[in-house]
């Protein structure tokens, strides 16, 4: 009987060391679970900002363009403004 009883104990002393890693796994297990629904969410945020930051470099390139001929036509519009002010100047320098 001591045999068995030896075995009893050992299984005993077994089962409460399976007992606490089934404990210990199950708190890393939520531990692991938050975490990846943490990086689930951050995953989506960066999948939106990705988005974001295209819709923005379109953006900027429209902008970019129209920036680039007002730029064109105001140059020409001084330019010209300039060669009538020139011509107007010549003739009056012309006149008198």
């Amino acid at each position: 009987m001591t045999s068995m009883q030896f075995t009893i104990n050992s299984l005993k002393k077994l089962n409460l060391k399976l007992i606490f890693q089934i404990n210990k796994l199950r708190k890393k297990n939520v531990k692991v679970k938050t975490e990846n629904t943490r990086l689930k969410q951050v995953i989506k945020e960066n999948a939106m900002l990705k988005i974001r930051f295209k819709e923005l470099e379109k953006k900027n390139k429209t902008d970019t363009a129209k920036l680039t001929v007002e730029n064109v036509e105001l140059k020409d519009a001084s330019s010209i403004k300039n060669i009538l002010q020139s011509t107007a100047c010549s003739k009056l320098s012309i006149n008198t």
